[in-house]
């Protein structure tokens, strides 16, 4: 095993805070019902100090699928460093870095020791919390475990395995470019301006974002329903690029390996991780992952869980896909998941 570090960090907020040092003017569901004030809701979950609650209640402002863990659970020593809160960094300590801007939990792992953990703004040790884009690791390494198991080849179009991706930008890159984002779309994320494609089409058909009276979809009606509706119909193609030029982090790349997963393995997205990565590496909690409008879960954002599952999974990579003398993940896989390049680095 390798004997180094992992840190594990939930922040509290993924878009809006307010200024540092700058107080809180409400609290988020405060009062029995709420006060209309601090009511978090789909519309501001997002939003500081509505966030501090929605990001460890997931369940509340979205739809979610259950990932029961399984097994026996691996255990974490604790053995404290006294000496890390109190760490000087630039002027300041570590530990006021994070309390100070927003953070709700941070762990430190050595040697399969805690050697730091603190919570702050109501998380703690059993509560769960958003991942956000940390869950696309996760799907890259349950696409590893198929490719373990079958052959897939890297150099076909995904939509060799999807038909559905045959009239869309995605039939022109290899699958290695999805994996490397390197797939020449002409799409930008934007999360922040609400009359933007990316939130009004992208974001409704992930369940992520408030479009007033997107959530009632029909299913019979609606042509864009879920995630792989929209990669099917909605995305073109940068015509001043071509596949695997350059990186450009676009969370679709993700979904399109997500719906690799489920294709190619009969099993949705959520049983598959749930039975070859949730179940099998000890967490000591049940998971959860939010689901698009088509109740699928989604690749690029979704899974909640507690911070010492978290850094669980840390550990399985730190541990090169073994936990407790079980291999999970194929060791190449997460060797190639790993090595940067010149090309990478933009060399």
């Amino acid at each position: 095993m390798k004997t180094t570090t992992i840190l594990l960090m939930l922040p509290v907020l993924f878009l809006l805070s307010p200024a540092k040092g700058q107080s809180d003017t409400s609290k988020a569901m405060s009062g029995f019902p709420p006060s209309r004030e601090s009511q978090v809701t789909f519309q501001n979950y997002r939003e500081y100090p509505f966030s501090k609650w929605s990001f460890r209640n997931a369940g509340a402002p979205f739809h979610v699928l259950i990932l029961p863990r399984g097994g026996s659970v691996h255990s974490f020593a604790s053995a404290a460093d006294k000496a890390i809160p109190d760490m000087k960094i630039g002027g300041t300590t570590l530990e006021a870095i994070f309390r100070d801007n927003y953070t709700s939990g941070v762990m430190i792992v050595k040697n399969n020791n805690i050697i730091y953990e603190s919570y702050w703004n109501g998380l703690s040790r059993d509560y769960q919390h958003m991942w956000f884009s940390m869950t696309k690791s996760l799907v890259g390494l349950a696409f590893g475990i198929w490719r373990g198991r079958k052959k897939i080849d890297l150099g076909q179009s995904p939509a060799v395995y999807i038909p559905e991706l045959k009239n869309t930008p995605y039939a022109r890159t290899t699958i290695q470019d999805v994996l490397n984002m390197s797939t020449a779309l002409d799409f930008k994320e934007t999360y922040t301006d609400t009359s933007s494609f990316y939130w009004k089409v992208y974001g409704t058909a992930r369940d992520a974002y408030y479009v007033r009276g997107a959530r009632d979809a029909d299913p019979k009606t609606t042509a864009i329903l879920g995630t792989y509706d929209f990669l099917a119909t909605s995305l073109k193609a940068n015509p001043n690029l071509k596949p695997s030029e350059v990186f450009e982090y676009s969370s679709a790349n993700a979904d399109v390996i997500g719906w690799l997963i489920a294709r190619v393995s009969g099993q949705s997205l959520t049983e598959f991780i749930r039975e070859n990565i949730w179940a099998k590496m000890g967490a000591e909690h049940d998971a959860m992952m939010a689901v698009d409008r088509a109740y699928m879960g989604v690749a690029t954002s979704a899974m909640n869980t507690t911070l010492n599952d978290a850094a669980l999974f840390g550990y399985l990579v730190l541990n090169e896909g073994v936990i407790d003398g079980k291999r999970i993940v194929p060791k190449h896989w997460i060797n190639a998941m790993l090595a940067i390049t010149d090309a990478d680095r933009g060399r």
